[in-house]
């Protein structure tokens, strides 16, 4: 007997019932994926950014600091002395009204929390400041002595040792008793400060006593490369946004060293009342700009010629190797 039309069509169906649903349920997971694309759920830019992989930031020399001091021209390193050993030079207030202005009382400081940059170009003092960093290291201070000068690009520069109290200068003008030729490395200011120290990684447990935040000093004393390395740390933004204070000297100021004057910088030459119109001008556009947290301190502390006092005891057991 044969099949009713109506039957047949009901054998099809029952026979292929699987492959129906299947395909319905592909049709519903289509249907909701178009709808969610629409609605911007798994949009193609989101999953980019969900397996795009970021890039770590390059560690700098000053992670992990709360406080940076920089000391630019740092001769035999009294002024670390200064900040991380106050009571023992009673002389330098300059240098340690500096301090507590900018870092807070000296009672209150914690010296693990302060990281010290030194630069010093001339090789006669690399054997003392090793000493200096070995004997901090071993109190779990950081100090580290950069040997080399500053100034608006990095190089090489000729310095001269003058045998005199001058000690060492970047203008064979001045020598008077002796000018001996030494080479020695120039860095960016600049440049170093950006890429390590700006943006650093500071450790939250920062106490906030006395609202003292986070904070980049400088001392400045560089035999007139001031007058170079400002112009450039104030046009790559370095000096409005990332030093907090500075403390040195204009060197036109002091009549001692008027026989230094007129100083020729590459292929320009400045005398010493075009110097005083410069600084004069600079201080004045800095402490104008509402924009600009930097502030200076223009006098250096010579308290004391040389150290006279034996730096802290290394202890073996902490000093690292």
């Amino acid at each position: 007997m044969s099949h009713r039309p109506h039957e047949q069509n009901l054998n099809f169906c029952a026979s292929n019932t699987p492959k129906i649903r299947i395909v319905v349920a592909l049709l519903v997971v289509i249907i909701a994926f178009d709808r969610f694309m629409f609605m911007g759920v798994l949009d193609s830019a989101a999953l980019d950014d969900s397996l795009r992989v970021v890039p770590k930031a390059a560690p700098k020399l000053a992670d992990g600091c709360t406080h940076v001091f920089l000391d630019v021209g740092s001769n035999v390193g009294l002024h670390v002395r200064y900040l991380y050993e106050p009571k023992l030079y009673p002389k330098a207030q300059i240098a340690r009204k500096f301090f507590r202005e900018a870092l807070g009382p000296e009672s209150e400081r914690d010296n693990n929390h302060i990281c010290v940059f030194s630069f010093e170009p001339n090789p006669s003092h690399i054997a003392r400041h090793a000493e200096i960093q070995r004997a901090y290291a071993s109190l779990g201070w950081r100090y580290l002595p950069i040997h080399a000068g500053v100034g608006d690009a990095d190089g090489n520069l000729t310095f001269y040792h003058t045998g005199d109290e001058l000690g060492f200068t970047t203008k064979k003008s001045s020598c008077r008793k002796e000018c001996r030729p030494e080479h020695v490395p120039v860095i960016r200011l600049g440049d170093w400060t950006m890429r390590e120290v700006a943006e650093r990684q500071i450790p939250e447990s920062l106490s906030t006593r006395h609202n003292i935040l986070p904070k980049v000093v400088m001392k400045l004393d560089t035999e007139m490369m001031e007058y170079e390395v400002l112009p450039d740390l104030m046009l790559s933004g370095v000096l409005c946004k990332y030093v907090n204070n500075i403390m040195g000297e204009f060197h036109h100021v002091s009549r001692m060293i008027a026989y230094l004057w007129p100083v020729t910088f590459g292929d320009w030459t400045l005398d010493r009342e075009g110097a005083k119109s410069i600084s004069t001008e600079w201080l004045r556009m800095i402490g104008h700009n509402p924009n600009c947290i930097t502030e200076f301190s223009m006098e250096d502390d010579e308290s004391y010629r040389n150290d006279p006092h034996p730096l802290p005891a290394v202890d073996i057991f902490h000093s690292p190797k």
